[in-house]
């Protein structure tokens, strides 16, 4: 795996022989890359000189390509990772990640969203204190 992340052009990346189809609703992501940018980098395999094929990642591929669809052009590039796995590795590391990943609990969900409303509440206090 590279050590740096690199930023790829999105037209430089295949993503047509997936295993997930269906990427469900990519609004919150794509809100949440639009306030913080992009958190965690996409894991991709050099296939060519400008060439690579995605290996994990691919809600947040699909994000940025609604992004750019919607003329944020920011987002013609995304963050990723080079890795180099055999041939045979390759679906193994798409299906790790999306088999080994679990959902909140509801209870985890409900803490973190609470947390999240805190932070917002006490950030706008600050603002407001800061402004008058």
């Amino acid at each position: 795996m590279s050590q740096v992340p690199t930023k790829i052009p999105l037209s430089q990346i295949d993503a047509t022989d997936r295993i997930r189809k269906d990427y469900k609703d990519l609004d919150p992501l794509c809100e949440s890359l639009l306030t913080f940018g992009q958190i965690q980098p996409i894991a991709v395999k050099r296939i060519a000189d400008d060439s690579y094929l995605l290996i994990a990642g691919g809600r947040r591929y699909k994000a940025h390509q609604l992004l750019v669809e919607e003329g944020h052009v920011s987002f013609n590039n995304i963050v990723a990772h080079i890795v180099t796995p055999e041939e045979s590795a390759e679906k193994l590391m798409e299906l790790e990640e999306n088999l080994r990943r679990e959902d909140m609990d509801w209870k985890e969900y409900c803490l973190g969203i609470r947390q999240y409303w805190q932070k917002k509440k006490h950030d706008a206090g600050k603002a407001f204190e800061t402004f008058y």
